[in-house]
């Protein structure tokens, strides 16, 4: 979690750098884009050139750097959600109790009393639609992750973690909910009238000897 502090830490220092540049053209009453010269090739005499070049090109190196800053975090959040390397322990054999904690599989199934107010917001809103509606699904489950010991499984539709009902936004959600217990409101299954399995489950993200927090791969 060092990596990802650093990197946020130095995205927002160029953020404000960038700002600071930014302001220095708009003092200047230029933009990126505004010719530095006359139609006839000649240096402007109204504007300040000796400031609004070397400030164009700090911008543009910055805005650069920006970029690679925001590819090593999307590397680093997906390493935090993903367990790819840790996949390999899982064969094509493994029994079902390698995938599954029985006991706390079916101790999980709650009705809708026992849902916490943010998990029972969801259910409400979806229900309107027909059924409680998944953002994402668990495609595998890492041996003695944190995934595992919550009790997920394979094939698991994932409603809401805590308040959380977007992939997008999962990263920051886990991340800051390190060595925490975040509640998971999923599906598994369904009756035969098609309505949904609903669980409730405790997930608690906490390094392991796998990568990542959480040992599960979503989609």
């Amino acid at each position: 979690m060092e990596e990802f502090k650093r990197l946020e830490k130095q995205k927002l220092n160029i953020e404000e750098e960038l700002k600071e540049l930014q302001s220095v053209l708009l003092r200047e009453n230029v933009t990126m884009n505004t010719p530095l010269v006359t139609q006839d090739g000649f240096p402007r005499s109204d504007i300040d050139i000796t400031t609004i070049r070397p400030t164009r090109h700090k911008i543009i190196l910055l805005r650069n750097d920006y970029k690679k800053v925001e590819e090593e975090i999307k590397k680093v959040l997906e390493k935090v959600l993903s367990a790819e390397a840790a996949e390999s322990n899982l064969t094509n054999g493994a029994s079902e109790s390698q995938l599954k904690t029985s006991t706390k599989d079916e101790a999980a199934n709650v009705d809708g009393s026992s849902l916490n107010k943010n998990h029972e917001k969801v259910l409400q809103r979806s229900s309107i639609l027909g059924r409680p509606k998944p953002f994402c699904v668990v495609d595998s489950v890492a041996v003695d992750s944190p995934a595992q010991e919550a009790g997920l499984c394979v094939g698991d539709e994932i409603i809401s973690i805590q308040n959380c009902t977007s992939l997008a936004s999962l990263p920051e959600v886990v991340l800051g909910s390190i060595e925490k217990n975040l509640h998971v409101l999923l599906i598994r299954g369904y009756d035969a009238d098609d309505s949904p399995r609903v669980y409730q489950l405790s997930l608690r993200p906490h390094t392991w000897q796998g990568p990542g927090v959480l040992g599960c791969h979503l989609r």
